[in-house]
């Protein structure tokens, strides 16, 4: 399947498949949190309740490391994730599949607290 794409006021037929990318993002207001992830990458937030840094969703993986749900998938619709939660948050970072094995501990599917208190505190 193809369809069309206008780069720089020339239409080019290009694969639908070559514009594949995830997509996360975060709405954050006063005593609200709202949370949207489609693939791989993280979101990770501190203080939701008191309990420090936080995962709000795993990353999606298929069978092997690198697959993943897209935006161009038939699925896609299916495969976001949705969340909000009553509080307020401190902090929030996210980051793509690239940095998951350093901010992330797969054993017991946690944040790499250490990583995240020196980044903040730095910023």
């Amino acid at each position: 399947m193809a369809y069309v794409l206008a780069l720089d006021t020339m239409e080019k037929e290009r694969p639908y498949e070559d514009h594949s990318c995830t997509f996360m993002g975060a709405l954050l207001c006063d005593g609200v949190a709202s949370f949207v992830q489609l693939g791989d990458g993280a979101i990770v937030v501190n203080n939701v309740d008191g309990s420090g840094w936080q995962h709000i969703f795993w990353p999606q993986h298929g069978e092997q490391a690198n697959m993943t749900n897209f935006l161009v998938n038939s699925n896609a619709l299916q495969s976001f994730e949705f969340r909000s939660l009553k509080c307020n948050v401190d902090e929030v970072s996210m980051f793509t599949d690239g940095l998951e094995g350093l901010l992330l501990r797969r054993a017991d599917k946690a944040a790499h607290a250490p990583f995240f208190d020196r980044a903040f505190a730095f910023v």
